[in-house]
Parts: structure tokens; sequence; C-alpha cells
């Protein structure tokens, strides 16, 4: 397995707009890393970088501590598995599968062992005649992930894999992913802008925002101690609400310490409201997921709006009122102008 360290990492095609400016980055051997966040954060270029596709204008690339800055990509003992998985359309799933080994002229024995290991591995040993025009998308995604698997790297990046496979597929998928982790017991650097993907599959998440990690740590730990606004934002089912003392102070003044002075940001996750009998708020709309609804409700003296989430069973009707109560144990503090999370709100 392989340790990977990106040291003061900058990276700009004119020399003036940088995409990355001294980013630092540590995976370690045989963790499953995603890079997450929106599109144009960075987080396929930083891959492509870690790959060798792209070259960077300063800082150091170490596998395992050896330089591999002028390495080649095929020398990296890497393979990549691309959004459109990158299939020969001219050879049938034997040959894209095998593609690799075909070029280094292994013996036909061994070529035919292998391929048939990690097709029937994965599912698609019945497969192997046809071509990719003939394959669904779920068949194509494990088509490009025994092409990746067949080399033996220490490494496997994958570039937003399942974004092309309808819900179902991407549920089935992920667990075939984590499945082959599992059993590879190798170094997984997977990019995607879905939250649910990286928190579900990751050991470990980095969050990226402009070409600049926001946060990294385990999945548990950027859910429940965001360390920014943004954090706390990108991070969860439903986006956490938020109150600022200088907008809505008289609504929040009672669930914060008297002593506060200056502009605080406050948030709460909807699933951490809870509900109770009352007439303070207005529903406005239900959003039926099927295990569980989304509320919105309105405060009309205060003009405020709160999104809670809340179990299937809820069955109040829009139009209807009811008064929310927030658990001062779930509040976050962030500071306005840094966006910065505060530990003590005073």
């Amino acid at each position: 397995m392989t340790t990977i360290e990106l040291k003061n990492i900058s990276k700009s095609y004119d020399n003036k707009n940088y995409i990355f400016k001294n980013l630092n980055l540590e995976i370690d051997s045989g963790e499953f890393l995603s890079l997450v966040g929106p599109s144009g954060c960075g987080k396929t270029t930083l891959l492509r970088i870690i790959s060798g596709l792209e070259d960077i204008n300063e800082g150091t690339i170490l596998f395992d501590g050896k330089d591999v800055k002028s390495i080649e990509p095929k020398d990296r003992d890497i393979s990549m598995v691309f959004q459109d998985y990158a299939l020969y359309p001219h050879m049938n799933v034997f040959k894209n599968i095998g593609i690799n080994l075909i070029l280094k002229k292994i013996p036909k024995n061994e070529l035919n062992q292998r391929v048939h290991d990690i097709s029937k591995m994965l599912g698609i040993d019945n497969l192997l005649d046809r071509y990719p025009r003939e394959l669904s998308g779920g068949q194509m995604q494990r088509v490009a992930l025994a092409r990746a698997m067949i080399r033996q790297p220490e490494i496997f990046l994958m570039d937003e894999p399942l974004s092309n496979l309808d819900a179902k597929l991407r549920n089935q998928a992920r667990a075939e992913i984590m499945e082959l982790y599992l059993k590879l017991k190798k170094t997984f650097v997977y990019v995607t802008h879905d939250q649910k993907e990286a928190m579900s599959m990751s050991t470990k998440v980095v969050l990226m925002n402009d070409g600049q990690i926001m946060q990294m740590g385990e999945p548990e730990q950027l859910y429940e101690d965001p360390q920014n606004i943004f954090t706390a934002c990108f991070i969860g089912n439903v986006q956490m609400n938020f109150f600022n003392t200088d907008d809505d102070s008289k609504f929040i003044r009672e669930y914060l310490d008297p002593e506060i002075n200056g502009s605080i940001t406050v948030g709460i996750r909807p699933e951490d409201i809870k509900l109770a009998s009352g007439d303070d708020w207005k529903i406005e709309l239900v959003e039926n997921l099927g295990s569980e609804k989304i509320i919105t409700l309105f405060h009309p003296k205060f003009e405020v709006r709160m999104t809670v989430q809340t179990t299937k069973e809820f069955s109040s009707k829009i139009g209807e009122t009811l008064n929310l109560i927030f658990p001062k144990d779930r509040l976050y503090y962030f500071d306005s102008e840094t966006e910065k999370r505060i530990e003590h709100a005073k």
C-alpha cells in the first residue's frame, strides 16, 4: 500500500490565476479518501495531479516518501476510473479489460486467467464477447473497474465514476466499490460532488472549495464538528438553518448567552429541531420523501423561515401551526465575518 503526500502544491495555467496555492494534503496508506465539493472547486484537477496527467507549477508529490513529480503516469503504479469510463468502442469487453496486459505482451495463458478472474469477481464474466455499445451503464462501470483492477496497482484513482448511473444503480455500484476496497486493501482516492457518496464510502473526507481544503477528517467529524459555515452548509442531507444575531437577534436571543456581543451566526441542523404543539410557526411546505418528511415553516412575527426534518409519521398539513424547540447543545456558533466556527459564543 502507498502513502501519498502533496507538499505546497501550486497550479496555474497562466501563472496569474491559481487553482491551488501552497496546498498540502497527506493520504495514509490503505485509506479510502474522498475529494468532495462543488463543481469547479479543483477536486478533479487535484486527482489528475496525483496521477501525473497534470503538471504543477510548484511543490512536491511523494509516494511512500519518493518524489514522483518527474515520473510518467504509466510508471506511478496507479489505475484510474473516469466519469465516462473511457472504454474502447472497437474492442470487446475482454480486450477492454486486458488492454494494459496485452500491451505488455504477457503470456496468453496468464492474460486469460487474470481477465476471467477479475470479470468473475465483478459479475461480468458472461459479457466478455460484447462491445461497449451493447452494455448498460452499470455494466460499463464494472468493465472500467475491472480494467483498473487487473493492473494490480497500489493506488486507485476514481473521478466521479458513478455520476452517469441512475439512483438505483448508483447505490448498487457504491456497495460494489466498497466491497472492492475492503477486499483489495489498497489506497483509494475518489472524486465526487455528492456528499452522500463521500460520507457513506470514505474513511476520510476532504471538503474543497475554490481550490482550498475547507476541512478534512472522518465523515462523522465533518458532520458533528464543522469548522466553518461552508462545511456546515455542504455536509448533511438537508442544509443547516442559519440565523444572524444582527438580523434575527430578537428571535434567537433567548437561546444565546446574554453577554454575547458582535456579529454571530447561529446554525442548527433540521434533524435536531423538535416539534411541539403551539401557534408560533406556520407550515408552508411538507415534502414527503418516504422514510422522512421535510417541513418548511414561517414565523410571521420575526419573518424567519425554518427547515425541519422529521419522521414519516408527521401528519400536520400546510397552513397549520406548531411550536419549535431548539436544543442548546445542538446549536453551532460561527463568526459572521470570518465564517469560522467559534467554540464559545461570548
